[in-house]
């Protein structure tokens, strides 16, 4: 969903990005494999302790249409009225 907000002008390229994790779900840099759609991290919050990333990682401008199915257009209500809504999208 933060593709969403970014493209409704939500999430701006100074609003943190923070999510909360298990200190087991902690991996070291590198570890998982960085795609075009992944939102990266300010910081992460654990019931240990917070963690700062400093990443330097860009992040998605909005919603990636190439990355959408009917399915998901059909399942997901948020994308599937704003991609209605929004007079500059083509029709899929």
């Amino acid at each position: 969903m933060t593709e969403i907000a970014t493209e409704a002008g939500l999430i701006r390229g100074d609003t943190l990005v923070v999510t909360t994790v298990h200190s087991l779900q902690i991996v070291e840099d590198g570890t998982i494999p960085v795609i075009e759609h992944d939102f990266p991290l300010d910081l992460i919050v654990t019931p240990e302790e917070l963690i700062r990333t400093s990443t330097s990682l860009p992040r998605p401008g909005g919603i990636l249409e190439g990355h959408l199915d009917e399915t998901m257009r059909e399942q997901i209500p948020a994308l599937c009225n704003y991609t209605q809504a929004d007079p500059r999208r083509e029709p899929s």
